[in-house]
């Protein structure tokens, strides 16, 4: 239960990670390293015999906790989703906008780039 229970934290400081102004996507790579190593050790651990009756209320918060980590599971992917979208339509704001660049610059593009004459 208490694997279940870092797993869930995981996932939530997942999510925090990318919910930060600007996301700290170093953190959310690190913890998704842990939580796969967690992932493979609760995949590992032996199981009780689930018809054994005094079990049943832990298989019952078991099951809480693995809802809860589904639950935060889908947060991240959409926000994945969203930090994606985001950057799409902010690469596309840019290449929409290199004509203007471009015109405002001259046309005095070289072989390094763009260059512009900021003489005053």
């Amino acid at each position: 239960l208490d694997a279940f229970g870092r797993y869930a934290e995981i996932l939530e400081a997942q999510l925090h990670a990318l919910d930060r102004k600007t996301p700290d996507l170093e953190r959310f790579n690190d913890l998704s390293r842990e939580r796969a190593a967690l992932a493979r050790e609760i995949d590992a651990a032996p199981r009780p015999l689930p018809d054994a009756p005094e079990l049943q209320d832990l298989i019952a918060r078991i099951r809480d906790r693995i809802q809860g980590c589904r639950e935060a599971d889908r947060a991240v992917v959409r926000r994945l989703g969203e930090l994606r979208d985001e950057t799409a339509r902010a690469l596309d704001g840019l290449e929409k906008g290199r004509p203007a660049r471009s015109g405002y610059l001259g046309g005095t593009a070289s072989k390094g780039g763009e260059k512009l004459d900021v003489k005053l």
